[in-house]
């Protein structure tokens, strides 16, 4: 395979951090239920090693939810993106590999119990992204340890 057709990252893994589901018992039919996301990306002491959280938070139906779900994600060694770069790259691929996961997990627990699964949308992950950098500060990506 030619090396220019693979990506300056690699994906790791993805690990589900948190998940909180309540369900009320008195059933108040939403006319469309409410989703929020946020993200922020954490770096290790390897700066090519980066950490991805997306928290989900859906009140849909009596259903509150609310998932945390990382990805891990590595460049190469030759990269010389800079770590600004880097971190955009991940934000915007980043979302974009983690979604699946996520539409997955909270599809298949709404689904143990009733019939009324919650499917969370596709998503235009350019726009998110988009609206995202408009109503965050540039600070909140994290420094930690993985």
């Amino acid at each position: 395979m030619n090396d220019n057709r693979l990506a300056s990252f690699q994906f790791e893994r993805y690990s589900i951090d948190e998940i909180q589901l309540v369900r009320h018992e008195k059933f108040e039919e939403a006319a469309e239920g409410k989703m929020k996301f946020n993200i922020s990306v954490c770096e290790g002491e390897d700066p090519n090693r980066l950490k991805l959280i997306l928290n989900i938070e859906v009140d849909q139906n009596n259903i509150n939810l609310s998932l945390t779900i990382s990805g891990f994600f590595c460049f190469s060694d030759d990269t010389e993106l800079p770590g600004s770069e880097k971190i955009k790259l991940i934000k915007m691929n980043g979302v974009a590999i983690l979604l699946p996961y996520a539409r997955s997990v909270v599809s298949m627990l709404t689904a143990l119990d009733s019939p009324n699964a919650i499917v969370l949308p596709l998503m235009n992950v350019f726009e998110f992204m988009k609206d995202h950098e408009k109503s965050t500060d540039v600070n909140d990506d994290k420094k930690s340890e993985f």
